[in-house]
């Protein structure tokens, strides 16, 4: 396991390449989202929390605007979207609106977060930690992450977050966001070689 200290300055030395003119468009992320939430949950008339719990269930391995693509499609009845085993969380999300419920199906811990995130943008009590955030973390190597480790990761993004002033959700969009950008660089420059 990396150092914390060692993690805090990998977050950090990402946070310093995010382009200025973007940074109330990154800090917004989660609100942003939290509306976009709410303009499906009203177009489909079904409660907030179950957009967020399908839209987070179907999030692994989607970029955002897919995402929101796939939630809609799959409010719309189509059921060949992902994995049966997420298509079958995001069916029985269908069936209930009680919050604590949907959690329990949604059982992963990066997308729990990841609702959480985006149903209260504000509460920090919840981090995102995705493969994006996990290699900038480990120096652009992917791992698995446990829960143990979870809280380890955390507290680096909490304390690096502290030390520019941001919520430790704001500084994990922005990191997320710019390490997206720089792996969507590489993959097109490796198209051109």
């Amino acid at each position: 396991m990396i150092e914390e200290k060692q993690l805090i300055k990998n977050l950090h030395k990402v946070y310093l390449q995010h382009d200025v003119t973007k940074y109330n468009e990154l800090i917004s992320f989660y609100p942003l989202a939290l509306n976009t939430c709410k303009n499906i949950s009203t177009k489909y008339n079904v409660s907030l929390q179950q957009v967020v719990g399908i839209l987070s269930c179907l999030s692994p391995r989607l970029r955002f605007s897919r995402n929101i693509t796939a939630t809609e499609l799959f409010l719309q009845g189509h059921r060949n979207l992902h994995t049966g085993v997420v298509m079958k969380k995001c069916s029985d999300i269908l069936k209930t609106t009680n919050e604590s419920e949907i959690v329990k199906i949604i059982n992963g811990i990066k997308t729990t977060n990841f609702y959480h995130n985006i149903m209260y943008p504000t509460n920090t009590e919840y981090i995102t930690i995705d493969r994006h955030i996990l290699r900038v973390l480990h120096n652009d190597n992917i791992i698995r992450v446990t829960n143990k480790e979870y809280g380890v990761f955390k507290s680096a993004i909490v304390k690096a977050a502290k030390k520019v002033k941001l919520s430790p959700v704001q500084y994990q969009s922005i990191v997320w966001h710019v390490f997206r950008d720089q792996i969507n660089s590489r993959t097109k420059l490796k198209q051109y070689k």
